[in-house]
């Protein structure tokens, strides 16, 4: 069976997610975790990865492979580096293709950010962690109005 990583390298700039995807083969003797940081030191080869925060984003079975997709946020990356955006207020609301995966690794960073702060606050800018904490709030928030 094949298996790919999924680079997905976001931060956030004003109103907005932005992100960029890079894919990759992984070679079955390879160590995933190891792949992806290789894979940011080559398509972003002035960040420094201690100023970058990677993380698992979960995985899924997609082309006849198994797709295994990381999130790298780092405050460093520039907007010409990450073409794609998402508006932050419309993150709930994207329920299909790599904008809905994007959407919920951020989700899932946020929570990490309010899980690990010590590690967060080495890596990203104060104004980051805020709102990356209203993400969590908002989204918080949301799924408990719809469950009720």
């Amino acid at each position: 069976m094949q298996v790919a990583i999924e680079l997905i390298a976001a931060r956030i700039l004003g109103e907005d997610i932005a992100y960029v995807v890079h894919v990759a083969p992984c070679r079955r003797a390879s160590d995933p975790d190891t792949l992806v940081r290789a894979e940011l030191a080559v398509h972003f080869p002035t960040l420094w990865l201690r100023r970058a925060i990677v993380q698992p984003a979960g995985w899924r079975y997609d082309d006849a492979r198994v797709v295994l997709t990381y999130l790298a946020y780092s405050d460093e990356f520039t907007s010409a580096q990450l073409p794609l955006r998402i508006p932050i207020l419309a993150m709930d609301n994207i329920r299909t293709g790599i904008a809905s995966v994007t959407a919920r690794a951020m989700r899932e960073l946020a929570r990490a950010a309010q899980d690990e702060p010590q590690r967060f606050r080495r890596a990203l800018r104060a104004s980051t962690l805020d709102v990356l904490s209203a993400l969590t709030v908002e989204h918080d928030g949301a799924r408990s109005t719809a469950a009720s």
